[in-house]
């Protein structure tokens, strides 16, 4: 999938970071910071174009080799904008996401969050006793 989508840049886990680097993708550990990622590696920021992709997620693959499915701008925001109309954003809101972010359920909640200016809790996982603490 690293080959097909040709990514600029591959933010990940620290476990999977020899199968990144040995893709030769430009890496990223999730938990560190942008030390050590050459500034080539970072796109400057640019105006965006709503119909520009912006994601690639794959399919699950269930009827043949995973497929990578092109997400624009203007589909996430679109998406997010609907999701706030329908539920509303409050004083005090946050949204919580115990979902992967590699799946489109989990990127749309921290889309929904960026777009509604409103912080985002996450977590690595499902776990009901830090979902109710949180």
């Amino acid at each position: 999938m690293l080959a097909h989508a040709a990514p600029r840049l591959v933010r990940h886990e620290p476990a999977y970071a020899d199968t990144v680097t040995a893709r030769n993708a430009p890496a990223l550990d999730a938990h560190g910071g942008l030390d050590g990622v050459a500034a080539a590696a970072v796109p400057p920021p640019a105006a965006i174009d709503a119909g520009a992709v912006q994601t690639i997620l794959y399919t699950s693959g269930t009827t043949g080799h995973p497929k990578g499915v092109m997400l624009t701008h203007g589909n996430h925001a679109a998406s997010a904008c609907a999701s706030r109309r329908r539920l509303g954003v409050r004083a005090g809101d946050r949204w919580l996401c115990a979902l992967p972010l590699h799946h489109v359920g989990g990127l749309s909640i921290v889309m929904r969050s960026v777009l509604a200016g409103i912080p985002l809790v996450l977590h690595d996982r499902f776990d009901a006793r830090a979902v109710w603490t949180t």
